[in-house]
């Protein structure tokens, strides 16, 4: 199906009475995208095309802080979400909704959200989904994929969910059939997208393609000064705490945000740590996205969205890291 943008955009303006809407959207005099709650022309452009934005999808599915026995019910919609996002989502699905555990508040969150996924048309220096076996364009779990070509958009639907959607954006605006030509284009623009991210990365593609990892280095640690943005801006880190607060009138079981890179982490009753020192925790990260995640979900824990380079002040870049973890293995 193709639709105008601003057709589009209108369509979407018109049900943000039914749904919460959050797409990126960039402030004034700034080439940077937030993920933000949208409800209309009157907020900006949604940021369609380009690369991912700041924050990740995370926020708003498992937020840093929520009640966890208050599940949100209200329906919602991701607008122009990037692979390495919905790459997220997906492990995030089969860590919180799986046969041995499930989290009630991220169902009920996870059900009420329709997801359209967007092309990238851009990318960062940090940016290495290729480098983690994935595309610069959408794959599932999206609901609707959305590709822009010039002030047209591509939309095709990824699940029932999203079929129904495209249903009402039929009845509502103006669509067309795709043709050859516009398909032929959007693939040419994809190849050429994903070949210039190949050449970016090309220097860190034959390290991180072999298997074993040295986990016990501790001469990579030295610059981390263990502030936890990796873990916080990361869209597939998850880790938690609960704490009971109470008044008078109210009791919250409340759910936070816990980071594997924080001292306090590994820390139990009594005051035992299991991870005291920095470089078993800066390891044990590694470990999690590269060895754990993998084995307990079958997919990496790092899509490659690179926002853990663009936060760290200290520079760490992932690609590096991951590049002398597997040369010492290698070495052994």
């Amino acid at each position: 199906m193709i639709v105008f943008k601003d057709d589009f955009l209108h369509f979407i303006e018109n049900i943000t009475e039914d749904y919460e809407v959050y797409a990126p959207v960039k402030e004034k005099d700034s080439d940077i995208a937030t993920l933000k709650r949208w409800n209309g022309l009157e907020d900006g452009l949604p940021v369609l095309d380009g690369y991912r934005c700041v924050d990740p999808p995370k926020t708003v599915l498992f937020p840093a802080r929520n009640d966890a026995l208050k599940p949100s019910t209200t329906k919602k919609i991701f607008l122009g979400i990037k692979n390495c996002d919905l790459q997220a989502i997906k492990l995030l699905d089969r860590a919180l909704l799986n046969n041995d555990y499930v989290d009630p508040v991220y169902r009920e969150t996870r059900e009420n959200t329709l997801i359209i996924g967007a092309d990238c048309t851009d990318f960062t220096s940090t940016c290495h989904c290729v480098l983690q076996g994935n595309e610069p364009y959408p794959q599932k779990p999206y609901d609707i994929s959305l590709s822009m070509i010039s002030d047209r958009i591509i939309l095709s639907h990824g699940s029932e969910k999203g079929e129904k959607f495209l249903k009402l954006v039929k009845k509502n605006i103006e669509t067309s059939k795709e043709n050859e030509s516009i398909l032929n284009t959007l693939n040419n623009k994809r190849a050429d997208l994903r070949r210039r991210l190949e050449i970016l990365n090309n220097q860190w593609s034959q390290s991180i393609s072999k298997e074993k990892l040295n986990l016990n280095k501790k001469d990579l640690v030295d610059s981390c000064i263990e502030c936890g943005g990796c873990n916080f801006i990361c869209p597939t880190c998850y880790c938690f705490l609960m704490n009971d607060e109470s008044t008078d009138k109210k009791h919250s079981l409340v759910r936070t945000w816990d980071g594997c890179q924080l001292k306090g982490y590994a820390r139990v009753a009594g005051g035992a740590n299991a991870r005291e020192n920095l470089y078993q925790r800066f390891n044990h990260r590694y470990a999690c996205k590269f060895k754990y995640m993998p084995e307990q979900f079958d997919i990496s824990g790092c899509t490659g969205c690179g926002r853990c380079i663009d936060v760290c002040p200290a520079q760490i870049d992932i690609r590096n890291v991951m590049r002398s973890m597997r040369e010492q293995a290698v070495e052994k």
